[in-house]
């Protein structure tokens, strides 16, 4: 150790008064000590810093990151919202459709089974019947009996048989 007074060289480590000049050298030991702490102090600031913004930038990434990633989440619910609704809509539709030809098929099965009963009618003569009697039970008309002889390919209206059948067309 080097006196910081006198300059004298020789003095031992832990000497507490410098030999040739007295002056006081514990104060300027401390203040060596305090001085080379400093260094390892400004050192460990250094690393802290740098290891501090090492973890500031991971940081700031894995927020960048979870956000756009949730950006891109929120992007692909809206994405499959509209295509739920545009297919709800699509639905919606043929639904209706459905629905439409349904009660066209209900109206048309009625018009069928209508015409069904209308159309499709047999009669069994009764003893003592005639056309014309037939004719006016089923067209309100004794007069339309030879549209029963022709419908039914009878060749003499006034012959028919008791139990025959005698198909009522409407048309």
């Amino acid at each position: 150790m080097k006196c910081p007074v006198c300059n004298y060289s020789e003095i031992k480590e832990g000497t507490k008064k410098c030999p040739e000049c007295g002056a006081d050298l514990e104060a300027f030991q401390t203040i060596e000590k305090i001085k080379k702490c400093k260094k390892k102090g400004n050192l460990f600031l250094i690393i802290l810093a740098v290891l501090s913004a090492i973890f500031l930038v991971a940081c700031i990434l894995i927020y960048v990151s979870f956000n756009n990633k949730v950006k891109i989440a929120e992007d692909k619910t809206l994405q499959a919202n509209t295509e739920i609704n545009k297919l709800t809509t699509q639905i919606d539709q043929k639904n209706s459709e459905i629905s439409t030809l349904n009660e066209k098929i209900s109206e048309i099965q009625a018009k069928v089974i209508e015409t069904e009963k209308i159309e499709n009618k047999v009669h069994i003569v009764g003893e003592n019947e005639t056309l014309s009697i037939i004719a006016k039970k089923y067209f309100g008309n004794e007069d339309m009996y030879p549209k029963l002889a022709c419908d039914n390919d009878l060749i003499d209206p006034d012959f028919i048989l008791t139990g025959q059948k005698i198909y009522i067309y409407y048309k």
